[in-house]
């Protein structure tokens, strides 16, 4: 084809090499108009999880995937363990086809697809049936998971722990049976609250977990990224340098009390005693602050900083970030101990009143 697209100028075309011509230049144009750019063919794609409806985090998950897989063109199906109960119906229409996950049998995938096509790929989420994970693995199909982090070493199923709610960071090993008491686990919407978890089960599913090639992993970083842009788009100091919320969600009350009377910045006294810092001089930024600074900003680095400025009793955070930079600019070439006795006198009634204190 190539021989004789290059030769026509100086050969007569024949006809068998416009035939090639005409056939390559169809299958190519059906190959890339079938499927839009950036857009995959659609899939039969089988979810796994161990209960039908709603429950918490990771049932959401699942069914937001479903929802936006459909939209796509995808065809999501769902094989699933027993039923919570709560929106059950709105889980079976999200999926073409809802199959319980079947018991006694050593072909589950044969038995449920025995009528229909077979999925293209699987997509395991949440299941501590050993049993099911081999098959699945045995079927020889794409398989990824949905994990989340502390199921890739801890032996928890729920990462906060019963008893201390605090985030189990080891990794699965006698210090789960004790101190860390990891063989108990979280019930919802059972008799009794409180469950146990083999030590030897989880070792096996950590070793099946190797052998799927793809992992999916739900960290807190994930969540804390999504929270912060959330947070970012109420940033008051629109400049983006410095962050200001005067109702920040992650404030509690009695940290809203200790903001404005400013009892937060009393440990700073210690840092003055220290030599670290002055009384009276610009604020201290944080280094996310400082990677952002323009040459113009850095002035105010020059100098030690301290507890209380200039803009901190002209408004406080109500002060936008450039004319921070430009008051303590202002008090760099002013300093002076009857400026600094000044900025002392005024900063009583600054704290008094709270105005620009959160």
């Amino acid at each position: 084809l190539r021989k004789s697209f290059f030769t026509f100028p100086r050969k007569p075309l024949h006809l068998v090499h416009l035939v090639h011509l005409l056939t390559h230049a169809s299958a190519l144009i059906n190959y890339l108009f079938r499927f839009p750019r950036g857009i995959a063919p659609p899939m039969k794609i089988l979810f796994v999880h161990e209960c039908l409806g709603a429950m918490g985090g990771a049932e959401a998950n699942i069914l937001a995937s479903a929802r936006g897989l459909h939209k796509k063109g995808h065809t999501p199906v769902l094989l699933h363990g027993p039923g919570t109960g709560k929106q059950e119906d709105r889980w079976t229409r999200s999926f073409s086809e809802c199959f319980p996950i079947p018991s006694g049998t050593s072909s589950i995938l044969e038995e449920i697809f025995s009528n229909s096509e077979k999925p293209d790929v699987i997509y395991l989420h949440k299941s501590k049936d050993l049993f099911l994970l081999k098959q699945l693995l045995d079927s020889g199909l794409p398989m990824s998971r949905m994990v989340h982090d502390h199921d890739i070493y801890c032996m928890r199923r729920y990462k906060y722990s019963p008893f201390t709610r605090k985030i189990c960071r080891r990794p699965t090993g006698l210090a789960c049976l004790f101190p860390c008491l990891a063989f108990a686990e979280r019930q919802r919407g059972r008799n009794f609250p409180v469950g146990f978890v083999s030590y030897s089960a989880k070792l096996r599913e950590l070793k099946l977990n190797r052998c799927i090639p793809r992992m999916i992993v739900a960290s807190d970083y994930m969540k804390n990224e999504q929270d912060l842009k959330a947070l970012l788009k109420g940033n008051q100091h629109h400049n983006g340098v410095t962050f200001k919320m005067k109702k920040d969600p992650r404030i509690t009350p009695l940290g809203r009390i200790m903001r404005r009377c400013s009892i937060d910045e009393l440990p700073q006294l210690f840092n003055v005693l220290k030599g670290d810092m002055s009384l009276v001089g610009p604020r201290p930024p944080v280094p996310r602050e400082v990677a952002l600074y323009t040459p113009e900003d850095r002035k105010q680095l020059s100098v030690i900083p301290g507890i209380t400025c200039i803009w901190q009793v002209s408004g406080r955070s109500e002060i936008d970030f450039p004319d921070q930079v430009i008051l303590d600019i202002r008090y760099i070439q002013n300093q002076g101990l009857l400026e600094d006795l000044k900025i002392l006198f005024l900063t009583i009634p600054a704290v008094i009143s709270g105005k620009g204190a959160y």
